[in-house]
């Protein structure tokens, strides 16, 4: 459970990078840091109890996996003895008990929170925690949020991803409250546990090493991440450009610049292309008139080329330098 305890990718890719900080291309930065420091705290959690006896094999079955897991679903429902019916308005009644317990902790814990700041106690904790999270560069605009987190994960994230920092303080920070999850998570890992041997102490190391992991590896995957995604928008930038290739290329370009950064990265080629279709008659246009008034300082104000007419003597008159654009007037 140490291990498999993680958020969810929809929670993390649409709630936190779009939702609280507007950048989708943070999703897959913040969902592979804390998947790898998911995987890091499993390697971690192998050297616990080690001097415990190993779990026994459990030897060669008969049949095939799909198969014996009908036997043994016969098996429980047999022993069960409940009917359908029975079986059904439970499993429902259960389930709306679970959602009313995690909506309860959410609620008590922002209560909790809102006390805590009204009081003063969190600017109590953002000052014990400013000198040692100062010396390892953390930004002090990112610690009301971090002090939020340890309560509850969704208020310490919106608070952290709302910080007067850089992208990446505020990414750390929110990698390292979904990693924790809050005091509230655990809250409800306690309840849904009572009466099972499973124990609270190793989950709460787990979670500890889990968000000082995924801070890490958002900062280790954060270049790399930024580096993919500017290499795709230039390289669909480019082929948007160009004008043969046809559009199956462009596409299967396209397609190859989604997926580390978190979001598509790639423009249109119908978009690229007509951007540059309006543009650069424009630039012809301006640096027609440029190279005009240029001449016409070169020259003393004599026509030259058709672009420039005025004179040193008699009145200035207008002349249309292009279609669409207003009339120029010389001196």
């Amino acid at each position: 459970m140490s291990t498999a305890n993680t958020a969810d990718p929809l929670f993390m890719a649409g709630a936190v990078a779009v939702g609280m900080f507007g950048n989708p291309r943070l999703a897959g930065l913040i969902m592979a840091a804390h998947y790898l420091g998911a995987l890091a705290t499993g390697v971690l959690m192998k050297f616990y109890c080690r001097d415990a006896p190993p779990t026994p094999p459990l030897g060669r079955r008969e049949g095939s996996l799909p198969s014996r897991a009908l036997q043994a679903l016969v098996e429980a429902r047999r022993k069960d003895g409940r009917p359908l019916g029975q079986l059904l308005g439970d499993a429902v009644r259960e389930s709306v008990n679970t959602l009313l317990l995690i909506g309860g902790f959410i609620i008590l814990f922002s209560v909790i929170i809102q006390m805590l700041r009204e009081t003063g106690i969190v600017a109590v904790l953002v000052a014990l925690l400013g000198w040692p999270l100062g010396r390892l560069g953390v930004d002090p605009a990112t610690l009301p949020g971090l002090v939020s987190g340890i309560f509850e994960i969704t208020i310490g994230t919106q608070a952290v991803a709302g910080a007067d920092a850089s992208v990446l303080q505020r990414a750390v920070a929110a990698g390292a409250v979904i990693a924790w999850s809050g005091l509230s998570v655990l809250g409800q890992v306690a309840a849904v546990t009572q009466g099972t041997d499973v124990r609270l102490g190793p989950y709460i190391v787990a979670r500890v090493f889990h968000a000082l992991a995924a801070a890490v590896f958002t900062v280790l995957l954060f270049d790399p991440v930024e580096h993919v995604a500017v290499v795709c928008r230039f390289g669909a930038h480019s082929a948007g450009r160009r004008r043969a290739g046809g559009p199956a290329r462009h596409r299967g370009r396209a397609g190859r610049c989604r997926g580390l950064a978190g979001a598509p990265l790639a423009f249109s080629r119908r978009r690229a292309g007509r951007r540059h279709r309006v543009a650069d008659p424009l630039r012809r246009r301006l640096g027609s008139q440029a190279l005009a008034a240029r001449r016409a300082s070169l020259t003393g104000g004599r026509a030259t080329d058709g672009l420039t007419s005025p004179g040193l003597s008699g009145p200035p008159r207008r002349v249309l330098l292009g279609p669409g654009l207003p009339r120029s007037q010389f001196a």
